[in-house]
């Protein structure tokens, strides 16, 4: 398998690094906290630099959880996964994205 890469690491990130374990080189999410950088080090037995958006370019896949809140008008903003995708583009990135951001009932 490629390896891959997680961009956001809330429920669904840490979800999906449940299930992909050590197959998970990059992690990006510029909001974790030291409990989460734990909880992302036992389970893919290495330290992750969340801030690191250049490690992404060497990478087969990169799953996107990024959140989708509802706007005023209903809709879901998508804005956080157009900025992801953008910047994986511009940082060299050739693989496969995953989008797997949820967004809220309405």
């Amino acid at each position: 398998m490629d390896s891959i890469g997680i961009v956001g690491y809330g429920v669904v990130g840490k979800g999906i690094h449940r299930l992909l374990r050590s197959e998970v080189e990059e992690i990006y999410d510029p909001y974790i906290n030291d409990i989460e950088k734990k909880l992302a080090f036992e389970l893919g037995g290495k330290e992750y630099n969340f801030n690191n958006r250049k490690g992404f370019k060497k990478l087969g896949l990169v799953v996107i959880n990024v959140p989708t809140n509802e706007t005023k008008s209903g809709m879901a903003d998508t804005s956080l996964v157009w900025q992801s995708l953008e910047w994986l583009k511009k940082g060299g990135f050739g693989g496969i994205f995953l989008i797997k951001s949820t967004t809220p009932p309405s």
